[in-house]
């Protein structure tokens, strides 16, 4: 056999006897070369996971620009807000100063305020020695027994204690002879307003219910104002049920600010003589609100007459104003806020 030239060992050949024990050792695997997972993976996964990571990046960038500025906005916010604070209760201590500064001056200089508020409270208490003759105690009297009694029977079925009823000092007495609207202000007001019942005319009522228009004076224990009608009514299937008050209790505005003293400017200029004075009212309004804020408030109105008032009262079906008193009243208001405006 001749020999078998393999190409190794230099080139050498190798002879291999026959029959010869020889032992071939088995051909080594060749090593396998794995590419890199991403040269794995297509151009376009590629293009989509940079696009991916650009987005991220840019919201990120965005939120963080977005983040810094909104925190310098709030900081300058913040101090634009302490600032204006500051300065507004500069402006509230200064008007409080000349406020208190002018009412020195008023009360220094005149003493018309003054006087005048005297002369109020002198004729107030005079009410206490009051007196109506007995003609006059006798129509009131009468007005509750043939009236209002009579009435109140007809319609509920129950009697009326006229002697609950009754006004019980002299100031009480001439009140409501000769003033019904200052009379409410010296004592708490019940007036039925609505009445509701049924639901068919052919259907008696299993319960009814009557709304009550209570005008309460001020510091008035409304709670135990409450029991005492609860036991007026003395029956146990009447309940009574207060209504959410929708005005908050408030203090009376003060007459020493500026814009009080230019109220009493403009009526003296224009009704020489005249002399301003506060008052409290039976009605209400939304002044109650801005009083409980620390904001003072001034109702004014039309001037009317005694025979307007009585017979044209307010919130009657008959209410009216007069053409005399509207024009004036305009003239009024216009320069009010004319000379309060151009101080400010």
């Amino acid at each position: 056999m001749p020999p078998l030239n393999t190409g190794r060992n230099g080139g050498e050949p190798t002879s291999v006897e026959p029959d010869s024990d020889v032992t071939v050792e088995p051909a080594r695997k060749r090593r396998e070369f794995r590419l890199p997972v991403l040269s794995r993976v297509s151009i376009q996964s590629k293009l989509l996971v940079m696009l991916l990571i650009t987005s991220v990046l840019s919201a990120a960038v965005v939120g963080y620009i977005g983040y810094s500025s909104g925190r310098h906005s709030l900081q300058a916010s913040v101090f634009d807000r302490m600032t204006e604070i500051r300065q507004s209760q500069t402006r509230q201590l200064q008007s409080m100063f000349s406020d208190l500064t002018d009412s020195l001056i008023v009360y220094s200089r005149g003493w018309t305020g003054s006087e005048a508020i005297d002369a109020f409270i002198g004729g107030f208490n005079q009410l206490g020695n009051a007196q109506i003759d007995p003609a006059q105690q006798q129509s009131i009297v009468n007005y509750y027994n043939d009236v209002f009694a009579k009435a109140e029977d007809a319609q509920t079925g129950h009697t009326v204690n006229v002697d609950a009823l009754l006004p019980t000092s002299n100031a009480q007495r001439y009140l409501q002879e000769h003033e019904p609207a200052s009379y409410s202000m010296l004592r708490t007001s019940i007036v039925p307003t609505i009445l509701k019942a049924g639901v068919g005319a052919n259907v008696i009522p299993s319960e009814a219910e009557a709304t009550l228009d209570i005008r309460a004076l001020p510091g008035e224990d409304i709670e135990r104002f409450y029991a005492q009608m609860t036991e007026i009514i003395g029956d146990s299937a009447v309940k009574v049920v207060p209504i959410p008050p929708s005005r908050p209790p408030s203090p009376a505005s003060r007459i020493d600010t500026e814009m009080y003293r230019v109220l009493e400017r403009v009526a003296r200029r224009m009704n020489p003589g005249a002399t301003v004075m506060p008052g409290m009212s039976t009605g209400a309004s939304d002044q109650a609100q801005l009083r409980a804020r620390g904001i003072q408030s001034y109702g004014i109105g039309p001037a009317s007459t005694e025979e307007d008032s009585l017979n044209y009262p307010a919130h009657g079906d008959v209410e009216r104003l007069a053409e005399s008193s509207l024009y004036p009243f305009v003239e009024y208001v216009w320069n009010v806020v004319h000379e309060i405006a151009a101080k400010k």
